[in-house]
């Protein structure tokens, strides 16, 4: 890859990578979300954690690489796996997306119902 010589960070494909883990348990605290489900991809198991129990660490030591869906107990906010893909989507209301923007603990883009993406990246 190109990026390799440049020593660019790669991000983890289907599955949160560790700097996204310590950036989503941030953004929990960052809006009082103590309580989070964990769920994996199949939807066969939900855990519960409280972040109020857990260091940063032991947050991330948690997800594991099935876990495809984090979220508050209100369901206020949900990061979740887009499958295949090499980034994350975070679903939750403009208040608090804002709030995340304004964090910095995000690089991403703002998407609604007629944003689309492609698979494959071919140079020009």
């Amino acid at each position: 890859m190109p990026t390799d010589s440049e020593s660019i960070y790669h991000p983890t494909e289907g599955a949160f990578g560790m700097l996204s883990k310590i950036a989503i348990h941030k953004a929990f605290k960052l809006l009082g979300k103590n309580l989070i489900m964990i769920t994996d991809e199949f939807y066969e198991n939900t855990t519960t954690i409280d972040l109020d129990r857990l260091t940063e660490y032991e947050f991330c030591e948690e997800i594991g690489g099935k876990d495809y869906y984090l979220y508050s107990a209100d369901k206020e906010i949900l990061f979740t796996i887009e499958w295949d893909s090499f980034f994350f989507l975070i679903a939750t209301d403009h208040k608090k997306m804002d709030q995340l923007i304004a964090s910095d603990l995000f690089e991403g883009f703002l998407c609604n119902d007629k944003t689309d993406h492609y698979w494959e990246y071919t140079l020009e």
